[in-house]
Formats: C-alpha cells, sequence, structure tokens
C-alpha cells in the first residue's frame, strides 16, 4: 500500500491529532488506510487489510517470550473473548465488529 504520508518520526505534530483522523475509505482508484500506516507505525496491519489476512502480525512478528504486555492489554480489553475468537478467520466479520467497538467506545 501507499501510505506513510504522515510519519511519526518526520512530523512530531501529529502526536496530538485523534488517530481516526487518518482512516479513510477506498475510493477513486485510493486504497483503504488508517493512522497504524499513515503514521508509519506497524506496517503489518495495513499489510494485514490489503491482504485480508487479521492474523498476518501474528504469523510474521516474532515477539520475545519475556514480553507480556500484549497479553494483559489484549486480555483487559476483552479481546481475546471467545466471541473474537470465533472471528479470527473472518476478515468480514472482524471488520465489522472493530467498527463496532470503535464506535461503542469513542
Amino acid at each position: 500500500t501507499d501510505c506513510g504520508n504522515h510519519s511519526l518520526f518526520e512530523h512530531p505534530e501529529v502526536w496530538d491529532i485523534p488517530l481516526i483522523t487518518f482512516k479513510r475509505e477506498a475510493k477513486d482508484g485510493q486504497p483503504e488506510t488508517n493512522a497504524w500506516c499513515e503514521l508509519n507505525a506497524q506496517r503489518v496491519c495495513p499489510d494485514s487489510i490489503v491482504n485480508k489476512d487479521l492474523l498476518m502480525q501474528a504469523k510474521s512478528v516474532d515477539y520475545p517470550p519475556d514480553q507480556t504486555y500484549d497479553l494483559y492489554y489484549c486480555k483487559h480489553n476483552g479481546w481475546l473473548s471467545k466471541e473474537l475468537k470465533a472471528l479470527q478467520h473472518d476478515f468480514e466479520g472482524m471488520t465489522a465488529r472493530a467498527e463496532q467497538e470503535c464506535s461503542s467506545r469513542h
């Protein structure tokens, strides 16, 4: 995908802009994009969207065994629930659920 137009490293002023501001639907020949892509942070996230494989990060990143932050972050946000685990191979279903999550919390 062509993104990274507002890199955190080159444009520190973007730190105070709400992340949702960087979300853009696909249109006029341009692909969908989001804050992860536009800010050049965790490029595997937008790559997962393009490939319609939300497990791409889990498949491609080798986390150190002593790194436990993600487990607790995901667990305490409810993202390890049976409901979400059932959607792990359903790109459209998980995308719809993510939209619901973002709309209800923010």
